[in-house]
């Protein structure tokens, strides 16, 4: 079996094993990024050291083992498959959890009238499966907020004027901790990044990256001379 080390330097990479060594068994380490469970498998999205990879587990793999958040090592056989990102899955076989994320401690923030406490919401309303809306997310976060004892606002994520606003209110806010929920735009100020869900789990080439430096860079200058 060949194990993905995650490296960059690595001799065999998964394409090039679904290539030349077809059903070739390997084992991947990685992240567990998301989870879409279907009727009778489920689509994983493990997130590694180069990006994120798709993998599908069949019914015979324990969904506990691929929940969101732990870190795995996974065995399959590498396909290729057009409709998967990057153009290839993992098929997998086995899975083994390493670590689980550790639980958060539930805190009666009303109870102690946290007023120097501020939370930032960036919501984009993108996932890496597509608009948050249409997937499924984990709004209404005002009134989740509230119901924590939260003062709440909602802002315009890429507006600095209503930003500045924003923590004006919370510094200004007795008695309870404050939300800001910033809407804001993936990829803002760079034009071919903007709200466009595939650069969600994608790093640029060097073409793009010089690309989106130089609209940055031309955005700030603009900002800088009024």
């Amino acid at each position: 079996m060949l194990t993905m080390t995650g490296e960059r330097t690595q001799e065999w990479t998964i394409e090039r094993i679904a290539r030349e060594k077809p059903q070739a068994p390997i084992e991947v380490k990685g992240c567990v990024h998301n989870v879409r469970r279907m009727a009778n498998f489920a689509f994983v999205i493990l997130r590694r050291r180069e990006g994120t990879m798709q993998c599908v587990a069949g019914a015979d793999i324990d969904p506990a083992a691929l929940a969101e958040g732990n870190c795995v090592a996974v065995t399959g056989e590498p396909a290729f498959d057009a409709r998967a990102p990057h153009g290839f899955e993992l098929r997998l076989t086995g899975a083994r959890v390493l670590s689980r994320p550790q639980e958060g401690l539930e805190l009666p923030i009303h109870k102690y009238k946290l007023d120097n406490l501020c939370v930032i919401v960036d919501y984009n309303g993108l996932q890496i499966d597509g608009p948050v809306s249409e997937v499924g997310g984990p709004e209404p976060f005002d009134k989740k907020f509230e119901a924590f004892g939260f003062e709440v606002i909602t802002v315009n994520g890429n507006d600095f004027d209503e930003l500045e606003k924003a923590f004006a209110a919370a510094r200004a806010c007795k008695g309870k901790p404050f939300a800001i929920i910033a809407k804001t735009t993936k990829g803002k100020g760079v034009s071919f990044m903007e709200g466009q869900v595939g650069w969600h789990g994608k790093a640029p080439n060097t073409e793009q990256y010089e690309a989106a430096k130089k609209e940055l860079t031309e955005n700030l200058e603009v900002l800088q001379n009024g």
